[in-house]
């Protein structure tokens, strides 16, 4: 079972790696509702009853382990499946930075009080200066993919942060 919110989200990494993966799983959505009152009942009612160690979401619930937090289930998917890259360094180093992409994007749509010049800002400054890290390193690194010549789980993060 993936719990999220009934957006994409943080959750959508994990769940392009599942169907790549071709594994059945339960995509369980919570909904929020529309601004400004965001009810967050549906999730609160099962916050606390699914046995998480830190109650939140996007939540994962594999057999009998059961874990909160987007980056730590996209890691233990990759693990699971083989997709956490062949050695330690592409095992250890994208999946952070892409979150770095992630939250300056997020500051702009749920964080911006004056959204069109945050955004412009954003679009003209900020994205630049990431797309222009991965293009370097892309160069350098001469893969197929992201970090090796096989999908990892970082890819899947990357290509969402990236679609967004």
């Amino acid at each position: 079972i993936l719990g999220y919110w009934d957006i994409r989200g943080f959750a959508e990494p994990s769940r392009l790696l599942l169907h790549y993966a071709k594994t059945s799983f339960v995509n369980k959505v919570y909904s929020f509702g529309d601004a400004p009152d965001y009810k967050r009942e549906e999730w609160l009612k099962d916050k606390n009853s699914l046995g998480l160690d830190f109650p939140n979401l996007p939540y994962l619930i594999d057999g009998d382990l059961k874990l909160s937090q987007a980056r730590t289930i996209l890691t233990h998917l990759g693990r699971k499946f083989n997709l956490m890259g062949t050695n330690e360094r592409e095992t250890s180093l994208l999946i952070d930075q892409s979150n770095d992409l992630r939250q300056e994007l997020n500051n702009v749509c749920y964080r911006a009080i004056n959204f069109d010049a945050v955004r412009k800002k954003f679009c003209d400054e900020t994205l630049p200066v990431h797309l222009k890290l991965f293009e370097d390193f892309l160069k350098r690194q001469g893969k197929k993919w992201l970090l090796a010549d096989t999908l990892t789980a970082a890819d899947f993060q990357v290509f969402e942060y990236l679609d967004h």
